[in-house]
């Protein structure tokens, strides 16, 4: 082979190369949008708390800086903006995700929008339409709680697969049935959940968001944790049924006279419910 040949075969290679890096240059620029995913079905004028998700793929979406939210009143002829805000992101949970609390003042359909920030400057815009229930699903604040049966941990070597799909599971969290806690004459927090049987990305980590909770406030409430399944029959588990629940993970706060105080649905972590918990709690926390 000639020199001249070797030396347009290299020139080429080098071309070629430095193509390459340029693209990978420009991709980088480049973000793709994220998959927004809601995060409850129950909510309503009275209980406003909406969670969402930004997700790449299966994976949590990195390229977001901010969110804001806009939610239009679509019952209106000329749609107003009637409520707007930015949403306040918890990253203390497996799976990190945002909140915001519209003041909703009518059931029905509203058309909420969502401009997100993204890392390199850009802002992607995307929207969802939203049906704010009138009534809420389930047992909610001001209902007595239904003392409902459920599994515990006495008299079992195993819990994980038995009464849990918790693979390290808290045994503080199967010491009393719902009846037991709700009775006792001290307040206590109560999760309907299933980490591995649930189907929806919002709900495989609320016991690990449930764990620095029971850390800091053991020693004012009972902690029990029902498992949404009968892990045998594959059926909703009774409790679950009294309280008058479909969708999972549920977050419920009860004051020792067995009355409900606070629940919400879907993802929670231990950042955003401490101020409810203290606030519930005032001077004796």
């Amino acid at each position: 082979m000639s020199k001249s040949v070797v030396w347009v075969l290299l020139v080429a290679v080098l071309v070629l190369a430095g193509c390459g890096k340029s693209e990978q240059s420009s991709d980088n620029q480049s973000i793709k949008p994220p998959l927004l995913v809601l995060g409850n079905i129950s909510f309503t004028v009275e209980e406003n708390r909406f969670p969402f998700l930004l997700r790449e793929g299966s994976q949590r979406y990195k390229h977001a800086e901010s969110v804001t939210v806009r939610v239009i009143d679509t019952a209106q002829a000329n749609k107003p903006v009637i409520w707007e805000g930015q949403a306040s992101e918890f990253e203390d949970s497996e799976g990190p995700y945002y909140v915001v609390y519209p003041a909703i003042t009518r059931s029905g359909l509203w058309n909420f929008e969502f401009d997100i920030q993204l890392t390199n400057g850009e802002t992607y815009s995307t929207n969802q339409v939203v049906n704010a229930l009138s009534t809420p699903i389930g047992l909610t604040a001001g209902q007595a709680a239904s003392p409902a049966d459920s599994l515990t941990a006495a008299g079992r070597d195993k819990l994980y697969g038995v009464i849990t799909t918790d693979s390290t599971p808290n045994l503080a969290y199967y010491e009393m049935t719902i009846a037991q806690a709700v009775t006792s004459g001290r307040p206590s927090i109560i999760v309907f959940a299933t980490p591995e049987l649930c189907t929806r990305s919002l709900c495989n980590s609320v016991l690990e968001s449930l764990d620095p909770i029971y850390e800091q406030f053991q020693d004012h409430f009972n902690f029990v944790h029902v498992e949404t399944y009968n892990l045998e029959t594959g059926k909703k588990v009774p409790a679950i049924v009294e309280w008058g629940l479909e969708e999972n993970p549920w977050f419920y706060l009860v004051d020792s006279d067995g009355t409900i105080v606070y629940r919400c649905e879907g993802i929670f972590s231990a950042a955003e419910l401490t101020p409810v918990i203290e606030n519930y709690l005032g001077d004796g926390v």
